[in-house]
């Protein structure tokens, strides 16, 4: 039987400058990442969106000072909500094997333009 989980991050202000959010078990029912995993979907979602921002470039990193990504970076159209100045994007890592070491990792993300205030999360499977 596989054990699956999720890992999210606090909101983090977002700008043009890569941020970094750390994936760990804030919101009820989330966890720290697992040991070894199959990584699953990274959701970003944005509320706050103001100054043109239309894209958001993305990646994972093994440490939170971006000096080990494990994924390339992504550059996704930010998907408009109902909301007014609210929205996000996905990517799959179609199951990419990572083995975690401390419990975290963390999403480095940047905008176009503006500024936004983000949230990360991360599906995984062991």
């Amino acid at each position: 039987m596989s054990d699956r989980g999720f890992s999210e991050s606090a909101a983090v202000p977002l700008s043009t400058s890569y941020a970094v959010l750390t994936l760990n078990g804030v919101p009820s029912g989330a966890r720290n990442v697992a040991d070894q995993i199959r990584l699953g979907l990274a959701e970003l979602a944005l509320t706050s969106i103001a100054g043109g921002a239309t894209q958001v470039t993305w990646y994972l990193a093994r440490d939170a000072n971006r000096d080990e990504p494990i994924t390339d970076e992504i550059t996704a159209d930010i998907i408009s909500g109902a909301t007014l100045g609210a929205g996000g994007c996905a990517g799959s890592l179609n199951g990419l094997p990572f083995v975690c070491s401390g419990g975290a990792l963390y999403v480095a993300a940047k905008l176009d333009a503006g500024t936004a205030a983000a949230t990360a999360k991360l599906t995984w499977e062991r």
